[in-house]
């Protein structure tokens, strides 16, 4: 299943808080999808061609290489900052994908030992905004969905037997700050606040570190799956 590219205008990507070390930085929107909503009737390959090249006119960016289906478009802000991403489309939707970039601070940090990789929050506002002005040329209702799942869909989870897939759920109904981590054997473990959390515990809870050693006490070779409200996990690490 190749990666879409999310965003419809007008709808607010739901953001977690992590402390990366520095303000400026977030995990990164990577990738970014637009899919289109389940009763959409699909616009069809031409009109998502013309809705790629007339979201990127209307957000400025420039197309730098273009081939079947996929784009590499470019922006560049002040002379100084520079951003390139790839553009795919199919019948279901779109996706952008970080390629590089110039002054953005992006590489990857550690949470709680936990490797995430991130970028100046600028990134993430210029991605959805030309994602949004995509979704708008589409003509169709679409859905917002960032990272290689919906937060939501527990058959995407990989490794995951059913009570790994419950214990999903339960974490979903809990407040943030929370983790999720996964392994490939199966192993699993999530840390969240009580449902009405004090100050202190949304403040200071390492929910990562704890998510991560009640998954490894399971026995796995652990990784973040999701933090708050964002999938981090990518299955090409």
């Amino acid at each position: 299943m190749f990666l879409l590219l999310a965003l419809f205008a007008g709808q607010a990507v739901a953001q977690g808080n992590l402390d990366l070390g520095d303000r400026r930085i977030d995990a990164i929107d990577d990738p970014l999808r637009i899919e289109l909503s389940p009763n959409a009737a699909p616009p069809g390959m031409a009109r998502l061609r013309a809705a790629v090249e007339e979201g990127a006119r209307a957000r400025e960016w420039q197309v730098k290489a273009l081939g079947p289906d996929r784009w590499e478009l470019e922006r560049e802000v002040r002379g100084q900052h520079r951003v390139t991403v790839a553009v795919l489309c199919e019948e279901s939707g779109c996706e952008i994908a970080y390629l590089d970039s110039v002054n953005l601070l992006y590489g990857e940090r550690t949470l709680s030992g936990a490797p995430v990789r991130a970028i100046h929050r600028n990134y993430n506002a210029w991605v959805r905004q030309l994602a949004g002005a995509i979704g708008n040329a589409m003509g169709v209702p679409t859905t917002l969905s960032v990272g290689h799942a919906r937060l939501n869909d527990l058959q995407a989870i990989p490794y995951m037997r059913d009570s790994g897939r419950k214990a999903y759920q339960e974490f979903l109904k809990h407040p943030k700050p929370r983790a999720f981590a996964i392994a490939s054997n199966g192993a699993w473990g999530w840390s969240a606040p009580e449902r009405n959390p004090t100050y202190v515990q949304q403040t200071y809870l390492d929910v990562v570190g704890r998510a991560l050693e009640r998954c490894r006490r399971r026995g796995g070779d652990c990784r973040l799956y999701a933090v708050d409200d964002r999938v981090v996990w990518s299955p090409e690490r």
